[in-house]
């Protein structure tokens, strides 16, 4: 930790690329804006509408399989909220 502290990069200043969360997670997940997306924009993914067919599905490569590609493990801990249906699910392709 001390190594990665002294020869890291300080992340200090961010750019919110939507204004919710979800259309944010997209972005950072794909390196897209999110309204190069069909996730959160179109129709708000809330626990009110279990039958979205909206989501991240596997066609959008994602920063989590660039680095599983690199021989890195990845894992998702937290909110998933890129889609409600079993084809959006992160253990898909991406974790």
């Amino acid at each position: 930790m001390d190594k990665l502290a002294s020869q890291g990069i300080k992340f200090v200043n961010a750019y919110s690329a939507g204004p919710l969360c979800t259309p944010t997670r997209t972005g950072f997940m794909t390196g897209r804006y999110p309204a190069r997306t069909p996730v959160g924009l179109i129709e708000p993914l809330t626990g009110t509408n279990k039958d979205s067919t909206f989501g991240l599905t596997v066609e959008y490569p994602s920063i989590a399989t660039l680095m599983k590609t690199a021989g890195y493990e990845t894992a998702l801990i937290g909110k998933w909220h890129l889609g409600l249906q079993p084809q959006h699910s992160p253990t898909k392709k991406w974790f």
